[in-house]
């Protein structure tokens, strides 16, 4: 609808038309699921769940150090990593500035057991993959959330109310089910974590690539209730979270 009410208007003089026949069709209630980031007893399982899973473990632990998003964990090239000085330099993955992203240790260890090259893929049967059939990622990593004793639940039930292990829940439009944890998902507990661990959202937006805040706090700073209390208790004053003016 909204692409059919921007041609009448950019037409409008060009084909004669008084008034454009879909201004007055009222869109339909747009409702966002969001994704739901990973606690970091989640993320314990899922890594030891991938432990020994040699394909899809370097893709995870990409995401997860670098809030990188799907394509650009696979596609990652050694002329983007410097080992040296610990950054990745990288288009984030939506045509914006290269940004810097600190290497941190897990991800190090990682990149070490690619065996560094000067150029080409650091993965490359991931890459390949990506390329070629960019679902089986996905897949993939749906397969080892799985193995870390997440549900995926295909049922067509009433069932909105998500389930703390659920994968996928069917949309509040009912027109389909969508994913709630994924690959997108470690890219929300990236910036969630940051953001709850007092690291500045400008620092945030300079790693993630995002062009506005209100961008993140949109649709990627996404606390959950355990973490959101231990934020507040460690940070707001001890008369608040004790009771007691002592």
């Amino acid at each position: 609808l909204k692409l059919l009410k921007y041609i009448f208007r950019k037409l409008r003089r060009r084909a004669g038309i008084l008034e454009n026949p879909f201004t007055e069709i009222p869109l339909k209630i747009e409702k966002t699921v969001h994704k739901i980031p990973f606690s970091p007893d989640e993320l314990h399982r899922i890594l030891d769940a991938v432990r020994d899973d040699d394909f899809i473990r370097p893709i995870i632990i990409t995401a997860l150090c670098t809030a990188l998003r799907r394509s650009r964990c696979c596609l990652l090239q050694w002329t983007d990593v410097d080992l040296g000085e610990g950054f990745i330099s990288v288009d984030p993955g939506k045509g914006g500035d290269t940004t810097e992203i600190p290497i941190f240790p897990l991800l190090h260890d990682e990149l070490m057991k690619a065996g560094p090259k000067l150029t080409g893929d650091v993965f490359p049967a991931q890459a390949e993959m990506a390329r070629n059939n960019p679902d089986g990622i996905g897949y993939r990593i749906s397969a080892a959330l799985q193995r870390a004793g997440f549900v995926a639940n295909d049922s067509d039930g009433d069932d909105l109310i998500v389930a703390g292990n659920e994968i996928r829940m069917r949309h509040p439009t009912g027109q389909r089910r969508v994913n709630l944890r994924g690959a997108h998902s470690f890219r929300v507990t990236w910036i969630t974590l940051a953001i709850l661990n007092g690291v500045p959202v400008e620092v945030v937006q300079a790693v993630t690539g995002h062009r506005t805040v209100a961008v993140i706090f949109k649709h990627y700073f996404r606390p959950r209730r355990k973490g959101l209390r231990e934020a507040l208790q460690a940070k707001m004053p001890l008369l608040l979270m004790s009771g007691s003016p002592a």
